[in-house]
């Protein structure tokens, strides 16, 4: 799993007792999501992959294992400036739901980012 070889290259980045951060949408609830699009209009247009949003418990399952018992904590990221919209739907932009400025794309996944602190 990609996350696995990320908790593994961030511990081996950080070196044998080292913080690293990172900020990374994620799932709050139990549920993994591996998506793909397609660009509607485009003549042969392929199915894309991206956009997999893993659950925090995801994480917190497997994190601890693929980096020799790292700790990990979840911290609210909130985009402190708001991002238009692009020429191309794919590309992240701000939208303001109940006050909070939430990252969403063309695919209408609301992006709700976290600071990811791992501890080694």
């Amino acid at each position: 799993m990609i996350q696995q070889f990320r908790c593994k290259t961030y511990s081996n980045f950080a070196g044998v007792a080292a913080s690293f951060w990172h900020i990374q949408t994620f799932n709050e609830t139990n549920i993994d999501l591996i998506s793909r699009y397609r660009r509607v209009g485009e003549a042969n247009a392929p199915s894309e992959t991206g956009w997999n949003i893993f659950s925090t418990q995801t994480i917190v399952t497997i994190a601890p294992n693929a980096a020799n018992n790292c700790q990990i904590n979840f911290i609210d990221f909130e985009m402190p400036f708001d991002i238009p919209r692009s020429a191309d739907p794919m590309r992240n932009g701000t939208v303001n739901i109940n006050g909070r400025r939430i990252c969403t794309n063309g695919a209408g996944l609301q992006l709700r980012e976290k600071l990811t602190e791992i501890h080694k």
